[in-house]
Protein backbone atom coordinates (compact mmCIF):
# COMPACT_ATOMS: atom_id res chain seq x y z
CA UNK A 1 0.00 0.00 0.00
CA UNK A 2 3.33 2.30 -0.88
CA UNK A 3 1.00 3.62 -3.57
CA UNK A 4 -1.16 5.46 -1.50
CA UNK A 5 2.07 7.28 0.26
CA UNK A 6 3.37 7.93 -2.56
CA UNK A 7 0.01 9.82 -4.33
CA UNK A 8 -0.24 11.61 -0.91
CA UNK A 9 3.87 12.80 -0.70
CA UNK A 10 3.31 13.76 -4.82
CA UNK A 11 -0.19 16.04 -3.52
CA UNK A 12 2.13 17.65 -0.85
CA UNK A 13 4.91 18.49 -3.49
CA UNK A 14 2.86 20.03 -6.09
CA UNK A 15 1.24 22.37 -3.36
CA UNK A 16 4.10 23.46 -2.16
CA UNK A 17 5.82 23.65 -5.66
CA UNK A 18 2.78 25.46 -6.89
CA UNK A 19 2.97 27.38 -3.26
CA UNK A 20 6.73 28.88 -4.73
CA UNK A 21 5.70 29.42 -7.68
CA UNK A 22 2.62 31.35 -7.49
CA UNK A 23 3.56 33.01 -4.22
CA UNK A 24 4.44 31.89 -0.77
CA UNK A 25 1.75 34.16 0.82
CA UNK A 26 -1.47 32.06 -0.31
CA UNK A 27 0.46 28.37 0.80
CA UNK A 28 3.48 28.73 2.97
CA UNK A 29 2.58 24.95 4.35
CA UNK A 30 -0.67 24.21 3.76
CA UNK A 31 -1.42 19.98 3.94
CA UNK A 32 -4.58 18.36 2.30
Amino acid sequence: KYSVLLVNLIKLLSIYLKGIFCGRSKYPFQAS
